[in-house]
Parts: structure tokens; C-alpha cells; sequence
């Protein structure tokens, strides 16, 4: 038992080994990406402000700003975590991180260069402030191309190419669950979902494109919507939504042979990201006009242990 129990330990720090090299592994490339990327940059900048035809004198001092500015634009890389960069999960604020970073470097390299040039009383006047602006200009859009891409592709992808069945689906909710949740069902392809559009109350959302799919409309368009787009399911992903509209929405929707699932609204309150996972079967519970009534087991156990119980009234209130 012994040896079985030291075996897993060292087979466990083994992978976590592996995983430390290889994470270290993936971060250096990225960083020696950003290096070509920096550099391809300055000399598209150079090319683009010199239109194509690059002067010696300028073309040599190229070769002397670039070591100063690979170097500012890597420490600042370092600093704002971008060689740790998650190509799945990056989103709106892994994009304004990369763009501070950016300024921030560009700023950096100014200044040293500033500082550097009056130190040994330089009397060349430097790269004109055109090139500076193309190349932060170049360099963001670069390596945000690359750090996005795979992203975009596995979105692209997932969308055209995923085997098996394929559920025509509508979410009920435009609002931050139904974002999230949209989200989350383009990062994932371990569900069978193909979202026609979304749907919401708030006038101001209609016809806005949320995630590259439309809000089409009201609840009240739920089932011309069905009809047109041939849904099969719906997604309710709206917090707090009375029970008496889901009601509404069902009874409408009751000729068709849908499937519902519902996010539970206590996910709703969680500062986390919505996953598909959360999805659950719409039930009874959800229809009640009302909030749920939690009762303690113990409590009830203690008033009933030994007693004959007589329930009047037989008119539903017992089973709501």
C-alpha cells in the first residue's frame, strides 16, 4: 500500500513537472513571436514612412532603435502578463490590457530614447514621430491579430464543422446571462446547440447584434420565430423572469414540440463566468407563481414524529 501510495505521489509530481515545463515552454515562444512581430513592425513602419524605398542613414538607425525598443516592449509584455495569455478564454479585457501595454511601451521607449540620446549628447534627431505612431500602431495590431486568431477560428470552426445533430435553439434574454451564455456556448463544442438569434423585452436591444446573433425581437415573437426559424428548443437566460411570463411564453409555444432549459437564478448573483453546464430542464418549480417554500426536514420531522396528520382541502394549494 506503501509503495503504491509513493508511486501515485511521484507520478503526480512528475505531471505537475511536465506541466511547469511546458508552461514555461509556451510562454517563451509567445514572447519570441512578439519578437518578430516587434520587429516586422518597425521595419513595415520605416517602409510605409519612406514608401518602400528606406534611406541607408535610416535604415541603419533602425538597426540601432531596435534592441532598445524589443527590449522596453518585452519587459513591458512581461509586466502586463501578456506571454500568459489564454488564446480560449481571451475577451474585451484581455484586448485593453494588450493595448495599455502597447502605449505603455511606446511611451517607455520616447523616453529612454530621450533620455539616452541628451546623455551622449547625441545631435541626430532621432526616427520622426510618424514612424513611432505606425509602429505602436503596427505592432498592436499584430500581435493582437495573433493572439485573437486562434480564438476567431476555433469560434468559425466549431460553428460550421461540428458533427452530429444539430438543435436549432433560441435564447430568451439579451441581457448579461444571455451574453455570457452565448459566450460560453461558442467557446464550447461539447453541446448541440446552433443559436438562431436571442429575444428581450427591451425595446432598445432590438436588432442589435450580440455576440454575431440578432436580438429578434420581443418574448411576444417567440412563436412566429419558432415557426420562421424552425427552433426546437429555448434557452431562458433571463434573471428574475416571472414565472408568470414563462407561463405565457410556454402557452404560446404549446403547439410546437419544444424542449426548454432555464439557468437557475441563483447563478444569475455570481461574479463567474455562465457555462453551459448550468443549463437545467425547466421544471415545475420555475412556473410557481410565487417563491419557493424551503422547509427544514428536522423541524418538520419534530411536529409530525408520531402524530396522525388529517390535510384538508384537496384544490391544489397543497401541491403549489
Amino acid at each position: 500500500m506503501t509503495e503504491g501510495r509513493r508511486g501515485r505521489r511521484a507520478a503526480a509530481l512528475a505531471g505537475d513537472a511536465w506541466r511547469s515545463t511546458a508552461s514555461w515552454a509556451r510562454q517563451l515562444a509567445l514572447l519570441a513571436v512578439d519578437v518578430a512581430s516587434i520587429v516586422a513592425s518597425l521595419y513595415l513602419a520605416y517602409l510605409v514612412r519612406f514608401e518602400g524605398d528606406i534611406p541607408p542613414t535610416r535604415l541603419e538607425e533602425m538597426w540601432h532603435l531596435l534592441p532598445l525598443l524589443v527590449a522596453v516592449r518585452i519587459a513591458v509584455h512581461v509586466i502586463f502578463g501578456i506571454h500568459r495569455w489564454s488564446f480560449r478564454l481571451s475577451g474585451f479585457h484581455e484586448a485593453v490590457r494588450l493595448v495599455q501595454a502597447e502605449i505603455m511601451g511606446t511611451a517607455i521607449f520616447v523616453a529612454l530614447f530621450y533620455f539616452l540620446q541628451r546623455a551622449a549628447e547625441d545631435v541626430t534627431l532621432g526616427p520622426p514621430r510618424s514612424i513611432i505612431v505606425l509602429e505602436m500602431l503596427l505592432t498592436t495590431s499584430l500581435i493582437g491579430a495573433l493572439r485573437f486568431s486562434p480564438r476567431l477560428a476555433q469560434i468559425w470552426s466549431i460553428d460550421r464543422f461540428r458533427s452530429g445533430e444539430r438543435i436549432r435553439t433560441l435564447i430568451i434574454g439579451a441581457g448579461s446571462a444571455g451574453e455570457l451564455l452565448l459566450r460560453d456556448l461558442y467557446r464550447s463544442d461539447e453541446h448541440p446547440y446552433r443559436v438562431a438569434g436571442l429575444v428581450d423585452d427591451d425595446p432598445q436591444k432590438h436588432g442589435m447584434s450580440i455576440g454575431g446573433r440578432r436580438v429578434l425581437g420581443g418574448l411576444d415573437a417567440v412563436p412566429r420565430l419558432v415557426e420562421e426559424l424552425e427552433i426546437r428548443q429555448l434557452l431562458f437566460a433571463i434573471p428574475r423572469l416571472p414565472a408568470a411570463r414563462v407561463r405565457e411564453v410556454l402557452a404560446a409555444c404549446a403547439r410546437f414540440k419544444l424542449t426548454y432549459k432555464i439557468l437557475p437564478v441563483s447563478f444569475a448573483y455570481l461574479n463567474d463566468r455562465v457555462r453551459v453546464s448550468m443549463l437545467q430542464d425547466l421544471d415545475a418549480d420555475d412556473l410557481l407563481p410565487r417563491a419557493q417554500v424551503q422547509f427544514e426536514p428536522r423541524e418538520i420531522e419534530e411536529l409530525i414524529a408520531g402524530r396522525r396528520i388529517l390535510v384538508t382541502g384537496a384544490a391544489g394549494s397543497i401541491g403549489n
